[in-house]
């Protein structure tokens, strides 16, 4: 139901909850409705407890309200996020010293979040923030010069170096009146319409953002349908629809159509925000998109996404499949190259497996800022730009707020120093006096270099910015050594521009950079394939198999795309195995951790990131886990823990082991309270063991070994199952079917998942840092999976001790120079080794 407006915004919602709960008493199956205020939210609750059944989705306000409700999704902006990408984009697009939020809405809580989002900004912009102004549209004026009198600042005069975000359109006007008066002030406004457009073509307003209104009111009609005929739902309660930021007017018709509330306009037939059509506006995402350019080919304009954003409900395979083309997120640099390079053949790996046919592909140019932004907003399916896998960036990347899926990793890295011997001696050895005093490191812009040099050098001692401006500081001598992965300053250090300045890369590794192929965590099927892809690779070396032409060819008779029907060989068969992709000649010592296990340690700790609040940008973390298998299991006290038994001399030394990480993870779980366990024993690794942990029975499976039969979702009913970091590797040749045994979870629930895995792999971080049962207070804290999780891997380690210490205590007979791989490799040895391919691998 539409309502006309009320004489006051409470009779508006006592309407709205009068309405919900009639409908609710009707018996319907599906419901969308905005959340503004604590009547409606009321409403909604008492219609889920009247009746379960009912599928209730969210738009446009109340994000934190729905999750608290457990409703299946929320369509729209988050508020608090859009004001800070407002701000940062004010402030990266002019100069100001100085910042206010306008609020012409005082009282309305989404404004109010904007302007928190916005302050955040202008602080780690190094802006003087001065404050939130509330005021009607009729007295800003007045307001507004108040406010910068009480600042001591000259109420009259041009306002120059004032940057003011406007919250709310509706002081639009008033705010273009004070602009008159005072010329030299830059503003930015919420939402569009045909003043702000008219603004934007004067240039008194830098941009207008769009949430994409009717799209949140199109998407919860064919999402319920969905969700009411199929009985399924998406894994991500946000779908986002901004902000987007509109730089420029559209025609002078299609603001007419909009403004009569997009009729179906005169010459189109279409309405004008209909998804199959693409209007004319000028419209930028809040990191700009690239077009897609094939490796074979120049960029073709037909190629640039639509400035529309759309929303496919479709698994990602079909997706690619009905396109006929798999989409890769790759570097600018080295598609501008115009060469063929290792990350474009892993491209071409994927979709030689999915379409038989390696070149397939198109490679969409990605840089450091935006890249993550770009796979988030569907630009490409997957992204091969270097990218560490870090627990933080599954949960929650910085730069999105979203979480996302790592491939096993492609490449072992690590940041080193670049430049003359000297500066790259110097910054190895955190010398910054004598002849290291003029020490200035250049690194990337929220990469772990920059990380690294946040917590190792003071920061007048470094710089950051865009890779290939740190380069150039580099070249002109603003710094004096670059700090970068390893891999891609060793193609600097090749290149002509070194030839006369001879700098060089160091020795040593300041960091742990596992590089991986990145996917959205919405498809964990896509994802796994992805990650066959790359084991696929291993296998082929391992078997000394490589490129065979006849083996590459299209699918026959294939006429739907099925996991099933993959056959991941064919990443051999067409592009080469993992040591002809990266050119290695088989001088294997020159290759480090990128070379095929054969027995050695692979104890190996995932980067845990910045799993803390500073480098986060978290605004309220415990939002992250409410409504999650994490939460629903802190809330009943204990955790339901399937063990599979072994057969074999080693069974009962496996089995205490497998019971040791469930009580590890119960201990993480519980504030350290590691008996808030229940075990329920299973014979085998089968269909009975994980059925049970696909109905809910239990809520995690230890023992079992990493397959592909269970990593795939299957024809039996059982759901695809995520494996966590292996505990224990078997002692089997490389090739021959390698035992990984891990912790099983459900895929559902990525962020159960992803703390499952950041505890097994706080045991293996324990034993690298030389942290044990005595002095577990020095694990990290962690604050990503909310503020009751924060010391889960200290509670975890005090139990358990480090990864040394849970071995010895079940292979008390086996010496630590026997125990294989179940050792650390902390020196650099081979880290490959591929998994179990028990069925599909044809």
């Amino acid at each position: 139901d539409r309502f006309e407006p009320q004489e006051s915004n409470q009779t508006l919602y006592k309407r709205m909850s009068s309405t919900i709960l009639n409908l609710c008493d009707t018996g319907i199956d599906g419901l969308f409705v905005t959340l503004p205020d604590d009547l409606v939210v009321d409403a909604v609750r008492n219609c889920t407890m009247a009746n379960p059944g009912v599928k209730i989705i969210s738009i446009n306000m109340g994000y934190e309200e729905s999750k608290k409700l457990h409703l299946t999704h929320h369509i729209g902006m988050l508020e608090e996020d859009a004001g800070y990408q407002a701000g940062k984009r004010m402030a990266n697009t002019t100069e100001f010293d100085k910042g206010i939020c306008m609020n012409p809405v005082p009282g309305l809580s989404a404004l109010g979040d904007r302007c928190k989002g916005f302050k955040r900004a202008m602080h780690e912009m190094g802006i003087e923030y001065l404050g939130e102004v509330e005021a009607q549209e009729d007295n800003i004026t007045s307001v507004m010069l108040s406010a910068v009198a009480e600042k001591g600042d000259d109420e009259f005069g041009d306002w120059d170096g004032y940057g003011i975000l406007l919250v709310g359109i509706q002081g639009l006007p008033a705010a273009l009146e004070l602009k008159k008066l005072h010329p030299n002030f830059t503003m930015g406004s919420f939402d569009t319409d045909a003043l702000l457009y008219k603004s934007l073509q004067s240039g008194d307003v830098l941009f207008g953002i769009d949430q994409d209104p009717y799209l949140q009111g199109y998407l919860p009609v064919s999402l319920l349908t969905h969700m009411v005929t199929t009985k399924q739902t998406f894994a991500e309660h946000l779908i986002k629809t901004g902000p987007r930021f509109v730089t420029a007017p559209p025609s002078d018709n299609k603001v007419a159509c909009k403004d009569r509330n997009f009729p179906v306009c005169s010459g189109t037939g279409k309405s004008i925000a209909s998804p199959s059509f693409s209007p004319t506006v000028t419209v930028q995402p809040s990191s700009s998109m690239e077009p897609t350019v094939s490796p074979t080919t120049q960029p073709s304009s037909s190629m640039r996404p639509s400035s529309m954003p759309s929303f496919d409900m479709r698994p990602t395979l079909e997706i690619v499949a009905a396109r006929g083309r798999v989409r890769c997120g790759l570097r600018k640099d080295e598609l501008e190259s115009g060469k063929n390079f290792p990350r474009l053949d892993l491209c071409r790996a994927v979709a030689s497996v999915v379409f038989g046919n390696p070149d397939n592909v198109d490679g969409i140019p990605v840089t450091e800022s935006n890249r993550f932004q770009l796979l988030n907003d569907r630009a490409f399916d997957l992204l091969i730009s270097g990218d560490s896998h870090t627990i933080e960036r599954e949960v929650r990347e910085r730069t999105t707020g979203a979480g996302f899926t790592f491939s096993t990793p492609y490449y072992y890295d690590g940041v080193a120093y670049f430049g003359n011997a000297t500066d790259v001696k110097c910054a190895e050895e955190r010398k910054r006096y004598g002849d290291c005093s003029s020490l200035v490191i250049c690194a990337i812009e929220k990469s772990t270099g920059q990380d690294f040099l946040q917590t190792k050098f003071p920061s007048e001692f470094f710089r950051t910015g865009l890779f290939e401006d740190m380069l150039q500081m580099l070249w002109n001598g603003t710094c004096n050594a670059i700090a970068a992965d390893r891999s891609l300053l060793s193609n600097i250090e090749s290149s002509d521009k070194n030839r006369d300045r001879k700098f060089i890369v160091g020795d040593s590794l300041m960091t742990k950079e596992p590089l991986a192929i990145v996917t959205r965590n919405a498809d964990r099927e896509f994802s796994d394939i992805i990650n066959w892809v790359v084991n696929a690779l291993f296998y082929g070396e391992e078997q000394e198999l490589t490129k065979n032409i006849p083996y590459c060819h299209n699918y026959a008779n294939l006429t739907s795309y099925n996991v099933f029907d993959l056959n991941f060989m064919r990443a051999v068969y067409c592009v080469g195995n993992y040591r002809d992709i990266f050119m290695f000649d088989r001088n294997q010592n020159i290759r480090g951790m990128n070379q095929i296990n054969n027995g050695t340690g692979m104890l190996y700790a995932t980067p845990f990131g910045e799993l803390e609040s500073g480098g986060n940008d978290l605004r309220d973390v415990d939002a992250i886990t409410s409504g999650t298998l994490l939460d629903d299991i802190r809330k009943r006290g204990s955790l339901n823990c399937g063990v599979v038994g072994f057969d074999g001399d080693i069974a009962t030394n496996l089995d205490g082991l497998s019971k040791a990480y469930c009580r590890t993870l119960a201990a993480g779980l519980f504030n350290g309270d590691y008996e808030a366990v229940k075990f329920l024993p299973f014979l085998h690794s089968n269909n009975v063991s994980f059925g049970a942990l696909n109905n809910g029975t239990i809520d995690i499976l230890a023992g079992v070994r990493i397959e592909q039969e269970y990593d795939f979702a299957s024809s039996t009913s059982l759901q695809g199952f995520q494996f966590s970091t292996p505990y224990f590797y078997g002692n089997e040749r490389a090739g021959d079917d390698v035992s990984f045994f891990s912790l099983a979870t459900r895929e559902d629930d990525v962020i159960f998942s992803s703390f499952v895995n950041c505890v097994s792999l706080a045991t293996i971080y324990a034993q690298e840092k030389g942290v044990q049962k005595m002095n577990s207070e020095e694990m990290p804290s962690v604050l990503i999976f909310g503020r009751d999780f924060r010391w889960a891997l200290r509670d975890a380690v005090a139990y358990s001790g480090s990864y040394g210490q849970i071995y010895k205590k079940y292979f008390k007979n086996v010496a630590a120079e026997d125990r294989g791989r179940n050792r650390l490799n902390n020196k650099g040895g081979p880290q490959f080794l591929s998994w179990s391919f028990s069925m599909i691998f044809h």
